[in-house]
């Protein structure tokens, strides 16, 4: 990205120095590029310093477990539970508790994510008990 950006502003000189080479004036072609980095520059400071409040990131703490189970593992537990990518575990025959659910989202385990970070506690309080319901022995 950063490339295509360099041969935009190296264009918009040849362009603005009506097809002149770029050492026609070394001045004017750096304000050019002054110009165009600054607004560039601008621009991505715009788009991704959002404060964090309007960052469009997890589901809200309101969010049922059924929704952030589905975005963020359905990948690797599948729809239903029973998948086991990268070794996570079958839902359905889990005999884990609600609370060491909560651990193992919140902390992960061997290649699963830790979701700390990621989730609030009450998402990861959502989507544990959620994953009872998924198992065949909770219900």
């Amino acid at each position: 990205m950063l490339r295509n950006a360099v041969f935009f502003g190296l264009r918009l000189i040849k362009k603005r120095n009506k097809g002149r080479p770029l050492t026609f004036n070394f001045q004017a072609n750096m304000n050019i590029l002054w110009q165009y980095f600054s607004f560039f520059g601008l621009f991505l400071l715009l788009a991704y310093c959002t404060p964090p409040s309007e960052k469009k990131t997890a589901p809200s703490a309101a969010a049922d477990g059924q929704t952030v189970y589905r975005q963020y593992c359905v990948t690797c537990h599948g729809v239903d539970g029973t998948l086991g990518l990268n070794g996570a575990g079958d839902l359905t025959r889990s005999t884990l508790s609600l609370e060491e659910r909560i651990v193992q989202v919140t902390k992960g385990k061997n290649l699963m994510t830790p979701f700390e970070g990621i989730l609030t506690p009450a998402e990861i309080e959502a989507v544990a008990t959620y994953t009872l319901k998924l198992n065949n022995n909770g219900k």
